[in-house]
């Protein structure tokens, strides 16, 4: 075989858009729903840190600030279920701190819920496909699945259904959520540090 080949062999398996999941614990349930198949993408938080310049004698070089660069907020659009049940949850979730009908609003969300996106790792063979059991198994193994974790997330707004009677194209929304606390893969690594 050409060293290319072996190369293009070795570098195993890919990871692809498609697999994930995306798991919701909404306020009021004591579980996750697994909201994939309504979710139409997750767009991962950017995560960085701030720089600044120092300059002498004409170089100029960046240095890091001890200051995050991190938006803690991420949108998901999801496809709309004809029943309306899933966005109604959304809808539900919001109101707790803003309610357009009542005219309610908070100065503090009086509920929180997580979120979770496991990125389905590891290579996939359609002949040696795993049991439900493992394949929860596998979703639960952080050794082999990459997880962003977020929580204390609140749902700050809700987009509307866009009609349209030249369309048949299924509805969708879009969720946009603030959080708290999170778990990103390979940060918080023990023995990092100097």
């Amino acid at each position: 075989m050409s060293k290319q080949i072996t190369a293009l062999i070795a570098a195993g398996a890919d990871g692809f858009k498609n697999m994930y999941d995306v798991a919701v614990r909404f306020p009021w349930n004591d579980g996750e729903d697994t909201l994939t198949v309504r979710a139409t993408g997750f767009e991962v938080p950017d995560t960085g840190v701030s720089t600044y310049e120092r300059t002498y004698h004409g170089v100029k070089m960046h240095f890091v600030k001890p200051e995050q660069e991190y938006d803690r907020k991420f949108s998901i659009t999801f496809r709309l279920d004809a029943a309306y049940n899933l966005y109604g949850q959304f809808i539900t979730w919001l109101s707790t701190v803003g309610d357009v009908v009542t005219g309610g609003v908070s100065n503090w969300a009086p509920v929180f819920g997580n979120v979770k996106v496991t990125a389905l790792g590891g290579a996939y063979s359609a002949i040696n496909y795993p049991t439900l059991t493992e394949a929860d198994d596998r979703i639960k193994d952080m050794a082999i699945n990459a997880k962003w974790e977020f929580q204390n997330v609140i749902v700050v707004k809700v987009s509307q259904p866009k009609f349209d009677t030249g369309s048949a194209d299924p509805l969708e929304y879009s969720v946009d959520f603030i959080f708290g606390e999170n778990t990103l893969p390979f940060f918080a690594q023990k023995g990092i540090q100097g």
